[in-house]
């Protein structure tokens, strides 16, 4: 009588072929839901921290803006973090330094992207979550406290 339980007919090769490969739009899907749960952590982490900063408002007047607002959170802190160095404002050196690590943090959200597209590697999202965390802190930290 022969094991059930054994294997001796497959191998490696057959297990690694039939494999398929993840689709690109989910591992799009499941980066930018590790971005924007990370987002929204900093963020409320750093009205938490920063004294009187307050909650985030959110207008119920226009419900179409608040549900926009609410689910592209991370979109708009990443586009103010990009276009922030264009203004020419004059800002303590503290804020500017600030903004120099926000920014270089922001340009490695991309690369942890494609990286975690191309290998799959849980890593990248590790990375990507804890990036998202720090730009959200960071932002709450950088216009809320009186410099």
């Amino acid at each position: 009588m022969e094991n059930p339980y054994a294997a001796s007919h497959l191998s490696a090769e057959p297990a690694t072929e039939g494999r398929k490969r993840r689709p690109v739009w989910k591992s799009l899907l499941i980066a930018y839901a590790v971005h924007y749960v990370f987002s929204w952590l900093g963020f409320l982490g750093g009205a938490l921290v920063v004294p009187g900063s307050g909650w985030p408002r959110v207008p119920l007047e226009t419900p179409g803006f608040a549900v926009a607002m609410f689910f592209f959170f991370p979109l708009m802190v990443d586009g103010h973090t990009l276009l922030e160095p264009l203004f020419l404002d004059i800002v303590p050196p503290v804020v500017a330094v600030l903004r120099l690590i926000r920014f270089a943090l922001l340009l490695t959200i991309p690369v942890a992207g494609i990286a975690y597209l191309l290998t799959l590697h849980r890593l990248c999202l590790w990375h990507l979550g804890i990036v998202s965390f720090l730009l959200g802190l960071l932002l709450v930290v950088t216009i809320r406290v009186p410099w």
